[in-house]
């Protein structure tokens, strides 16, 4: 099971933002589609802050790094991954 559908169908999908988290997903899904979780580092971390600064403001780029920190977060304490 990928990491789009255990996150998009778990507990958060009752969340506010939950729409929201999705489309983030869809786009992070250009860095992190096809990469283990031991394979994120803080230069991928970089490398997806400085392209989404590219189109979007400092705010926004923070929502996408901590829904990815969210994420990794997860998986670490629940998904046991």
């Amino acid at each position: 099971m990928s990491v789009y559908t255990k996150f998009c169908t778990g507990p958060t999908s009752e969340k506010a933002t939950h729409k929201e988290d999705k489309k983030k997903l869809v786009w992070l899904h250009t860095f992190l589609g096809d990469v283990n979780l031991d394979q994120i580092d803080l230069d991928m971390i970089d490398r997806i802050r400085s392209a989404k600064l590219k189109e979007a403001t400092k705010a926004t780029t923070n929502r996408y790094l901590a829904l990815v920190r969210a994420i990794l977060i997860r998986a670490r304490d629940e998904w046991e991954w």
